[in-house]
């Protein structure tokens, strides 16, 4: 057994041998490759293409914006790429310099948010901005004269063909953006429409804001409105229950009938670059032509 042992050894050490001498040549003849790094960010990542100094000067700059906003850079990307209606190849120069300039749009628009909520862009959910919305409605506010309000308070956070209404995602982050921001300092006015004698109140509105005021009238009773104002003025009626009974247009006098309902809800809105005064008066008519 000693001897079969003995004899045992010099294999064993020979095989060891090999093993590492085809281990160093394995090292040196076959392509080094580094560790899987994680999915890069399409925001950072290099194209395959090399990039004049100009664009990465561009991209750098971005980047440190990005940056110093706190926004989340997936979503960044995704808003901007959703943004961008036909595009074709990625490393493109005319691509990559339209896409350059909507990021610049974008982040420009991003910044007037709170630095709170811009931390939380990507991350947003319909339930972050249902308790001011709940205040409005126990107030006497019909749902989708909310919202309504809440897309009059987008308007310069989104561009003009989204205006007015609620959009998809990537967009819609930054509705409710400005939902909570917008609605937890909405003041209501609320006036009263009596015969004869109308009922005048003048309001200041801040540029790209809203007011909202409540008009209430004897039941039965039309309601005749006149408000006046600047010309980058808006303006819409809404009956009680949520009805549209003016359409979004110019200030005006109108005449709203009796089945509106006893509770207008009247949306001014600013379009202007400058806070401004508007002036509206409401009189109850009990003549119903």
């Amino acid at each position: 057994m000693q001897g079969a042992e003995g004899r045992l050894w010099p294999v064993v050490i020979a095989l060891g041998f090999l093993a590492l001498v085809g281990s160093a040549i394995g090292w040196f003849l076959l392509p080094r490759s580094s560790p899987v790094d994680a999915a890069p960010d399409r925001a950072v990542q290099q194209p395959a293409v090399s990039l004049p100094s100009a664009e990465l000067d561009q991209r750098q700059q971005l980047l440190s914006r990005l940056r110093a906003l706190q926004v989340d850079r997936s979503w960044f990307v995704e808003l901007v790429d959703a943004s961008q209606l036909s595009t074709e190849s990625q490393q493109d120069a005319p691509y990559r310099r339209v896409w350059t300039e909507l990021a610049e749009q974008w982040l420009a628009r991003i910044a007037l948010l709170p630095p709170a909520i811009r931390a939380q862009l990507g991350r947003l959910r319909e339930g972050d901005w249902q308790p001011p919305r709940e205040a409005l409605l126990k107030q006497g506010v019909h749902s989708r004269v909310v919202e309504h309000l809440v897309s009059a308070g987008a308007q310069d956070l989104l561009p003009v063909t989204m205006r007015g209404r609620k959009p998809a995602n990537p967009f819609l982050q930054l509705w409710i953006a400005a939902a909570i921001q917008s609605l937890d300092d909405v003041e209501i006015v609320r006036l009263k429409a009596r015969p004869l004698e109308p009922a005048i109140t003048s309001l200041p509105i801040p540029a790209g804001g809203a007011r909202l005021v409540l008009v209430e009238a004897p039941a039965g009773d039309a309601v005749v409105l006149g408000i006046n104002g600047t010309p980058l003025m808006q303006m819409m009626v809404f009956g009680v229950n949520g009805q549209v009974e003016e359409e979004r247009g110019p200030l005006r006098v109108t005449r709203i009938a009796p089945q509106a309902g006893s509770l207008l809800q009247v949306l001014v809105t600013n379009e202007g670059v400058s806070s401004s005064l508007f002036t509206l008066s409401c009189r109850a008519d009990p003549l119903d032509q």
